[in-house]
């Protein structure tokens, strides 16, 4: 899988053209048949006309097919976004080009509940849904995998790994008893992070902050006595504590690496699953793609216990993340201009956002 944007890069056409398309020309039919591509598109903005829309996914499409040198793409992703009006008909286009025989399969990226069914209703079907999911934010299995499930959507866990944070690299050992003037581990610079490792980050600072982290998982903690108040334990010392402290733990007993445990648990978690993304940077080191192979192939090697998984909920606990809320994910602000939300962002005389909320115009 080739994301269209890249630390702020477009990078599409370039990964059609020098992974899938001398993928394809290099390695044997019998190994190139067992590959699944994947290529996203993103839903074009409010102010992009309709009749454009049709012309510019098609000429995508086509040029995506011209690239990786076939005759079908195997799975376009749709990435959801809030602000565009375009989703049903986006979805209206690809399911077309699927009877057509130029996509195999439709699948979302970070689509919502409320859009999983209004997709349901308009008879567009979606296979999977890719939405980030790992032992610290598992939200999406409560809030929205529930209306997957009924609406025959697999889910796809993105960022199983925290973007690397939940692995052997970033845990400290906790001392069993910490004296008074020995500092707290600190958290890696942000120099040496990348930008999604950055926007992790800020997940796990919201996760340690809650106000019930200390109060929830003081009760069966074995590895240090809890603070007194999460507000006074700083993000990445909770981090570490209570989260890759009982993961590694789990990765000693097992004897494997802690990423292996985390992905076991993204395996494990839920029978609705597709498969996992696990991305890796094209670049990087010998050593870092020789242990990521590692993890990947030693994640089939065993299987997490009960105790493991009942381990993993008590860490989770350890601290709460905001509810993803449906302004954030859903189509609600967009089809209700009579919403305070809606006539501040429209104005009261936008025709457009008028007639988007006839239902006599909707499909």
């Amino acid at each position: 899988q080739i994301a269209k944007q890249v630390d702020g890069i477009d990078r599409r056409e370039w990964g059609e053209t020098h992974v899938f398309g001398a993928l394809r020309k290099e390695v044997p039919a019998s190994v190139f048949s067992q590959c699944q591509f994947n290529t996203r598109i993103d839903l074009p903005d409010k102010d992009v006309g309709l009749a454009g829309v049709g012309v510019s996914l098609r000429s995508t499409i086509t040029d995506s097919l011209l690239r990786i040198g076939g005759d079908c793409l195997d799975q376009v992703q749709v990435g959801f976004c809030k602000d565009s009006p375009y989703f049903l008909d986006v979805l209206d286009i690809l399911t077309d080009l699927q009877r057509e025989g130029t996509i195999q399969s439709i699948s979302g990226i970070n689509v919502p509940s409320s859009a999983l069914l209004s997709a349901q209703d308009c008879r567009f079907h979606l296979d999977t849904n890719q939405m980030q999911c790992n032992t610290l934010d598992r939200r999406v299995l409560s809030e929205v995998q529930p209306t997957m499930r009924h609406v025959g959507c697999k889910l796809m866990p993105s960022s199983p790994l925290l973007g690397g944070l939940l692995s052997d690299n970033y845990y400290m050992p906790q001392p069993r008893s910490r004296r008074r003037n020995q500092p707290l581990p600190m958290p890696p610079p942000l120099w040496e992070l990348s930008a999604s490792q950055r926007d992790h980050l800020k997940t796990i600072q919201l996760w340690a902050s809650s106000s019930s982290s200390s109060s929830s998982s003081s009760s069966n903690d074995n590895h240090q006595p809890p603070p007194s108040s999460s507000s006074q334990l700083p993000y990445w010392n909770h981090f570490q504590q209570y989260m890759l402290t009982p993961i590694h733990d789990i990765a000693y007993n097992h004897q494997v690496s802690m990423a292996s445990v985390a992905l076991r648990w993204a395996l494990q978690v839920d029978h609705n699953l597709a498969s996992l993304v696990v991305s890796n940077r094209i670049g990087r080191d010998v050593d870092s793609s020789m242990t990521r192979a590692r993890d990947l192939r030693e994640v089939f090697t065993f299987e997490l216990e009960q105790e493991d998984l009942d381990c993993l909920e008590e860490a989770a606990s350890a601290g709460k993340l905001p509810r993803l809320e449906p302004e954030n994910y859903g189509l609600e602000h967009m089809l209700d201009y009579g919403s305070s939300a809606g006539r501040e962002e429209y104005g009261d005389d936008h025709d457009f956002m008028k007639d988007l909320n006839d239902k006599r115009f909707w499909l």
